[in-house]
């Protein structure tokens, strides 16, 4: 086992799945079961129209049953409704050549959780799993005609109440929101962060989430396909295709495999009846290699296998690969050991976030949406995305575009926060839900790791969950033995035994395979919530090194346009009750104020606003300055990040979106609004960075290079006023070195501002080529901004149509403008840049996109800067 684990070197060429989109000959054909679904509360009359996939709270919404439980405090209606039972069914026409084939099967892709299927009044099948597919051979029980198709919907919570029930001790889980002897999510293997979390509601979804295929076929068909790298040069790559194939009857064979319309192999063979694994070796010629986004381009290679079966074509599928190879780099140094990626040779600095399904009603999310949050991704520089341990294993579609846009994937199993019971059926369904998925994900290049947990391990020796779930010294023995068993013996037997080319790592945070490694800053990787929930500052961040950082954050409120999805013109502070229900964040281990409050996420916020911003005067400000100072924190953060390569190589923040319209850690909201946030860590993530340092007395000036090519610079400041005069300058030419940290320049404060107002003053730094074009540039303040005098800024604006048929706004300014905000309710503008700020006499021209009239954006664009909050 320690041999695979530190096996951590991985040649991997991936398949994409088009898992339910064969293009298939005749003899295997595929139809979804989409059409004339309806639904009731089980044990009533009334049956209502529904949509699959779907869920039960969005077909409520939908019949006008129940109200969008997402907005305003409807949660609650939904959580009303958590004991109840559900059925849905259907009619579907099966043709009498259909019934000819020697199989017909129903594939249930996803079932939300617990159910009875029965197929024309005959159980054919229970489920407790959402994250698995079950495969039924049903034609015994189908018949030519007309059949019927029910699913009886057990409530996850009373199933689950029952469970607890029998448990001889409760079992931590420490996010659910429900009292301590109600936690009931850890006996249901659906996804955690349906029972609430810290940022998202209590929403326990019943359903069909996932297609319902029926398929037919003959003599036999490709069951799955895997391609692995086994080495790739110059010249040519390597693989290992595994191919898995069901058989009728047994009989010759012959398997072929098409790269790009062009025939690289054929094998004859002989089936045996059932089961078939085959393994052929094949070479691609030139090969173009698939690289993250930000180092190159993403190819991917169409690959046919076809599979005949006495002369007859009985199935064909299309999948596509991209070739990479990645491991997770673990060396000893003076101080502990590494933790990078290092892919196709290149030790890559991951720039990234954490991702959460963006929606609690998992059927809304489509591809346009997935396009959405990671289109915002890949615009803000990042190159990887955490798939935390409380929400699902992502649809083929998620994954499909990170392969498409180079995003990198750490893929966390679906634990979080907590404990899981030990009895043999649980772990049996454990083990059906490891193998199924890390087949069904492991051809991806975008998946780079797999993750045991989020945040167990640490829970369990650092959060008391032994004194708060009462838990005796048997009790702990018994729930060490089930998180052993789970993340030391499933899971890595999982990953050997399906893609044993991925390194495992058993738990984030986490500083070795040892079970009580506890994360440190010499070794692993960290959660540092130091920045929230111990109210550190910036600066103390900055200073900690640490080798990779996957997760840290701040919270801010959502622009006021999502804001009215939840809230009405009577809610004008930022305590207001329904801002204090919809804030999930609760410090519960702080002491209640005078009147018995806790100290909640929104009082957080304002804590931070008031270490570095002045007190808002009203919710407008406060909305605004708290995505200010949010956004000041990603950036200060990630800098100082990057600037500890090469000790450190990963900054990955919480998180990128939200589940429902809510104040959180995300930097784009649930309407996939941008926040100052995440225009912030674009800058923060370009592969350049121009990174002045205040230390003392003394200012460091650096160059952040993620370019793997020497780049030639001007490097220059401007110590000016806020007026725009100069008061200082310097410029030296240097060579920021590839893929490293190259210092430029050290001043000493009492020197450079002996004769200056601090308050009033500004460093203004820059690295231009030779041919004087500025390719990064930044502005270092000698005090907090609430101590600057900034005077209200006179800015104006153009704005024009451009050849092409786009807008620009040029703007420009008398004097600094911090945190110029633009703003346009009347459509959903996206501007180039925004929240930035504004050197005096110098223009800046924004490009704006996805506004439908010029004379409407002429006519509602507001400009506010951080002057207007004085």
């Amino acid at each position: 086992m320690r041999g695979f684990i530190f096996s951590l070197l991985i040649f991997s060429t991936i398949a994409i799945p088009y898992f339910w989109k064969h293009q298939n000959p005749a003899t295997f054909v595929e139809r979804e079961l989409n059409q004339n679904w309806q639904f009731r509360k089980l044990d009533t009359e009334e049956w209502l129209s529904a949509k699959v996939p779907g869920v039960v709270q969005s077909d409520l919404v939908a019949n006008k049953k129940l109200d969008n439980p997402l907005l305003f405090d409807n949660e609650k209606q939904s959580i009303a409704l958590e004991n109840a039972d559900w059925e849905y069914k259907t009619t579907f026409t099966v043709s009498d050549e259909e019934l000819k084939k020697h199989h017909l099967e129903l594939d249930f892709k996803g079932l939300d959780t617990y159910t009875e299927i029965y197929l024309n009044n005959v159980l054919i099948q229970k489920t407790d799993n959402m994250f698995i597919s079950y495969l039924v051979n049903c034609k015994k029980h189908i018949k030519s005609g007309e059949n019927e198709l029910r699913i009886i919907f057990r409530s996850a919570t009373r199933l689950g109440m029952e469970k607890l029930k029998k448990s001889p001790y409760l079992i931590p889980a420490v996010n659910e929101l429900a009292d301590t002897d109600k936690k009931t999510s850890v006996f249901t293997r659906k996804a955690p962060y349906h029972y609430g979390w810290d940022w998202g509601p209590r929403i326990v979804t019943a359903g069909i989430w996932r297609p319902i295929i029926l398929r037919s076929w003959e003599a036999a068909h490709i069951s799955d396909t895997y391609f692995e790298l086994q080495s790739v040069t110059k010249i040519k790559a390597n693989y290992d295709a595994q191919i898995e194939i069901i058989a009728a009857k047994k009989g010759e064979a012959l398997l072929q495999l098409n790269v790009e319309d062009r025939v690289v192999i054929t094998k004859k063979m002989f089936l045996k009846k059932g089961f078939n694994k085959v393994k052929v070796n094949f070479d691609i010629m030139n090969p173009k290699i698939w690289w993250p986004n930000g180092y190159g381009e993403q190819p991917l290679y169409a690959i046919k296998a076809k599979l005949f079966f006495q002369n007859n074509l009985m199935h064909e599928v299309d999948k596509k690969i991209g070739i990479r190879k990645i491991e997770l780099v673990q060396e000893k140094d003076s101080l502990g050991k590494s933790f990078k990626f290092r892919v196709n040779g290149v030790d890559i600095f991951m720039k990234g976030s954490n991702y959460i399904p963006s929606d609690n009603i998992l059927t809304d999310i489509n591809t346009e949406r997935y396009e959405k949050v990671l289109k915002s991704a890949t615009d803000a520089n990042m190159n990887m995305l955490r798939v935390w341990g409380g929400a699902i294993y992502e649809n083929n579609e998620f994954y499909d575009l990170c392969d498409k846009k180079g995003i990198l994937v750490w893929q966390d199993f679906m634990f979080a926060c907590s404990m899981s019971p030990g009895d043999s059926s649980h772990l049996l369904n454990l083990k059906s839900e490891f193998d199924y998925n890390v087949k069904r994900l492991r051809q991806h290049p975008s998946l780079a790791l797999w993750c045991g947990n989020n945040e167990n391990m640490v829970a369990w020796y650092g959060w008391g969950l032994q004194k708060k779930y009462k838990l005796n010294a048997s009790d702990s023995t018994d729930i060490m033995k089930t998180y052993m068993k789970i993340f030391y013996d499933l899971i890595p037997n999982a990953i050997k035994q399906n893609d044993s080319t991925r390194a495992y790592w058993p738990s984030s945070p986490g500083s070795g395979y040892v079970f009580n490694e506890l994360p440190n800053e010499k070794s692993g990787d960290v959660h540092d919530w130091w920045i929230w929930f111990g109210q550190a500052s910036f600066k103390d961040l900055i200073s900690r090194k640490q080798r990779f950082i996957s997760e840290y954050g701040l919270q801010s409120y959502p622009e006021t346009k999502t804001m009215q999805s939840f809230a009405t013109k009577t809610d004008t502070s930022y305590d207001s009750p329904i801002f204090d229900y919809k804030q999930r964040s609760t410090m519960d281990f702080r002491p209640k104020d005078a009147k018995g409050n806790i100290f909640n996420g929104n009082d957080m916020i304002l804590a931070y606003i008031n270490m570095y911003y002045k007190t808002p005067k009203n919710l407008t400000d406060f909305v605004y300055l708290s995505q200010m100072v949010q956004a000041k924190g990603l950036k200060d953060i990630i800098e100082g990040h990057r600037s500890h390569k090469p000790y450190c190589w990963g900054s990955l923040y919480w998180q990128i979106d939200d589940c429902w319209p809510t104040m959180s850690w995300s930097s784009i909201d649930y309407y996939y609004r941008w926040k100052a946030a995440h225009y912030a860590v674009k800058k923060a993530y370009e592969d350049l960075v121009i990174y002045p340092k205040l230390m003392g007395n003394l200012v460091d000036i650096s160059i952040l290079s993620d370019k793997l090519v020497d780049v030639e610079l001007k490097v220059g400041y401007k110590l000016m006023d806020f007026s725009g005069n100069v008061l200082a300058t310097a410029e030296t030419p240097i060579v920021a070195e590839q893929n490293a940290n190259t210092h430029a320049f050290t001043k000493n404060t009492d020197e450079l501002l002996a004769k200056v107002d601090k308050s009033k003053t500004l460093l203004y730094v820059y690295a231009k080529n030779n041919n004087g074009e500025v390719l990064t540039q930044n502005i270092l303040h000698f005090l907090e901004p609430k101590d600057l005098k900034i005077e209200m800024p006179t800015i104006s604006k153009k704005i024009r149509q451009t050849e092409d048929g786009g807008i620009e706004i040029e703007l420009s300014s008398n004097s600094f403008a911090s945190g110029v905000y633009l703003k346009h309710d009347a459509d959903e503008c996206f501007f180039s840049d925004n929240y930035f700020d504004l050197l005096p006499n110098t223009t800046k021209t924004i490009k704006v996109t996805n506004c439908k009239e010029l004379r409407k954006l002429e006519q509602n664009l507001t400009i506010k800067s951080l002057a207007n909050t004085l």
